[in-house]
């Protein structure tokens, strides 16, 4: 453009998105594996006691703004459902919308009424 060179670069995170799925099949799958046809794979684990346990669901990230109805996993097709993420939550007065250096627990609020 008038001999001014020009970049063009896409966003990382409007242009990506999030999908769940699950099946037996998938609690002994890596998420090495799916990194092949996505972006990036999570597998979903959880804990009991001091024990951590893989499950058979995993969140993936595509490159495209909407995920895909349904992957093909092997011969299995799976439906992908669309992935909301945690809010936010305060650990310390377990409330939504901050983090535990944020809280305002033990501090006091005051409550004005203008326009009374």
């Amino acid at each position: 453009m008038a001999d001014v060179p020009v970049r063009a670069t896409s966003d990382r995170f409007l242009n990506t998105s999030n999908g769940v799925i699950s099946h037996p099949y998938l609690k002994t799958c890596k998420e090495e594996e799916f990194v092949k046809k996505v972006t990036f794979a999570k597998h979903i684990q959880i804990r009991r006691g001091e024990e951590t346990i893989p499950t058979s669901t995993f969140v993936l990230t595509f490159d495209s703004p909407t995920p895909p109805t349904q992957i093909k996993v092997g011969y299995v097709k799976l439906n992908v459902r669309p992935y909301g993420p945690t809010p936010m939550r305060c650990f310390k007065c377990h409330r939504f919308g901050h983090e535990r250096e944020r809280s305002i627990e033990g501090k006091t609020l005051y409550v004005v009424n203008v326009g009374r």
